[in-house]
């Protein structure tokens, strides 16, 4: 059996802790996603409010923090893709895979594979459901981070 490295180790440690994250925050129930994503897109606006319209009223900012919530959570969907391919495309090179085409389209597959499992998931939590929109920015978050992935190589070679 070939010798892992301490770093391939911890690479796919990361991945794995990354997914646990991914699987316990679709666990969550609804209402508490929700206002978890509220919290979190409260404290965008209000950040921004402070340099861009610092007089604005608590009503009016209510309103905008409603309005800009369900970006943040399609965000934030595609953002913890975005690290998932980042974090699988290193896993992967670290175990040898040397075929650019197989790394990248493998990462990307299970990436895919994970986020339908994610979605499926989801239609056993209270007041969740699963979406195909959902599928479909998961992917593009991890096919923006294993391009940046690929960008970032292909710079290194020159």
């Amino acid at each position: 059996m070939k010798n892992v490295s301490r770093n391939t180790i911890m690479a796919w440690m990361l991945v794995f802790f990354w997914a646990i994250l991914i699987f316990f925050l679709s666990a969550q129930p609804a209402e508490t996603s929700n206002q978890s994503s509220l919290r979190v897109t409260e404290l965008i606006v209000v950040t921004v409010a402070k340099v861009v319209a610092p007089d604005i009223d608590a009503e009016k900012l209510a309103g905008i923090v409603k309005h800009f919530n369900n970006l943040v959570r399609k965000l934030a969907h595609s953002g913890l893709y975005f690290v998932l391919g980042l974090l699988l495309v290193c896993a992967a090179a670290k175990m040898g895979v040397t075929s650019e085409c197989k790394l990248y389209t493998l990462t990307f597959l299970f990436c895919l594979l994970y986020s339908v499992t994610d979605e499926f998931h989801q239609i056993f939590v209270p007041g969740r459901s699963g979406q195909i929109s959902d599928v479909i920015i998961d992917a593009s978050g991890a096919a923006v981070g294993i391009g940046i992935c690929w960008l970032v190589q292909r710079i290194k070679k020159q």
